[in-house]
């Protein structure tokens, strides 16, 4: 039995093309653990209709805590109730048809801990399908992948063993929370299996945290991202391979960019606030993107991350101009940024 975690927050409009997904797949054998996380529009009234109409639903009614909260008390209810494996997923987004079967087949075909999907990224007016290299791996050889972002790290397009949750909890009151933690349940897995399918549709929505322009936002990211990091470098013997760590520099890069181009945007009070912490994204620039790493890059990057190897207001305000002659460059998150 599979376990899907769904959690419902300010969707009414997304919610019943989300749950229609979920109750139509073409694997049965699932427990429907809905998260109403005090969502103040019709979502709680709307999961109750879904209940009332098919007994493989759980319904719970919470205080609203966030995504990581409702997630963690989801993920609570399928570790109390003992099913083998776990997914989640959010009520904004939706599942191809066959997406449970086709995962929970190449799990238990190849007694694998963790099957990955490719997914399709979608905004208003256009899809972005990332399909993925179908594959077995062991535990060695899915960190690599894992560290080079092959697999991206976020949570929604795999099917874990319920037990490697045991003990780990997603970072309540924060962003970013699937990148605090995936590594972690990388790191019990043995094999992973991947399918090519792009079979989770994640929905790109301007008013969702992850698009923020606040440099609180980004801090937070490249926050998350620095950990991943730390954790790589001291994990042999993944921390030997170079492109990995080259990867994930780079990946901490779009945040740092943004941190700097943006704070002067943000009220002033918040910028003072963060001080202290863009002082450390600023050490960690010293450190990680040598003037030589720089080179190679466009010249708005060059000269940015040049800027943000101090975090002073001349160097803020002088990254604000290098992005307004350039045009704003804002990431898309199309790989669950």
């Amino acid at each position: 039995m599979i376990s899907v975690v769904v959690t419902a927050y300010k969707t009414e409009q997304y919610i019943h093309q989300a749950m229609d997904s979920v109750l139509n797949q073409t694997y049965r054998d699932i427990d429907v653990i809905l998260v109403d996380d005090g969502s103040p529009d019709g979502c709680g009234r709307i999961c109750d209709e879904y209940a009332a109409k098919d007994p493989r639903i759980r319904v719970f009614h919470i205080q609203n805590s966030g995504c990581a909260g409702a997630r963690n008390f989801g993920i609570a209810r399928a570790l109390e109730r003992g099913t083998e494996y776990v997914i989640l997923a959010d009520t904004d987004d939706w599942l191809e048809p066959d997406m449970l079967e086709k995962l929970y087949s190449a799990a238990s075909a190849h007694h694998a801990d963790i099957a990955i999907c490719g997914w399709s990224t979608e905004f208003q007016d256009a899809s972005f399908p990332h399909p993925l290299t179908e594959g077995v791996y062991d535990k060695e050889e899915a960190m690599i992948r894992f560290f080079s972002r092959e697999f991206t790290f976020i949570i929604p397009n795999k099917l874990m063993r319920t037990s490697l949750w045991q003990g780990i909890e997603l970072p309540n009151g924060k962003n970013y929370e699937d990148v605090y933690t995936t590594y972690k349940l990388f790191d019990r897995a043995g094999t992973v299996a991947v399918i090519p399918d792009p079979a989770y549709h994640y929905r790109q929505r301007s008013g969702s945290i992850v698009h923020l322009d606040s440099v609180r936002n980004r801090v937070e990211g490249w926050r998350a991202k620095s950990q991943v990091l730390a954790f790589f470098e001291k994990s042999a013997p993944y921390n030997q391979n170079e492109n990995c760590r080259r990867v994930l520099v780079e990946y901490c890069s779009n945040n740092i960019y943004e941190a700097w181009t943006l704070r002067g945007k943000n009220a002033r009070e918040e910028r003072r606030q963060l001080m202290p912490e863009l002082k450390e994204i600023a050490a960690f620039v010293r450190k990680y993107y040598k003037y030589s790493d720089l080179k190679g890059r466009a010249k708005r990057r060059r000269w940015v991350m040049l800027l943000a190897r101090r975090a002073a207001r001349p160097n803020f305000a002088l990254a604000g101009i290098i992005d307004k002659m350039f045009g704003p460059l804002r990431t898309q998150h199309i790989m669950f940024d």
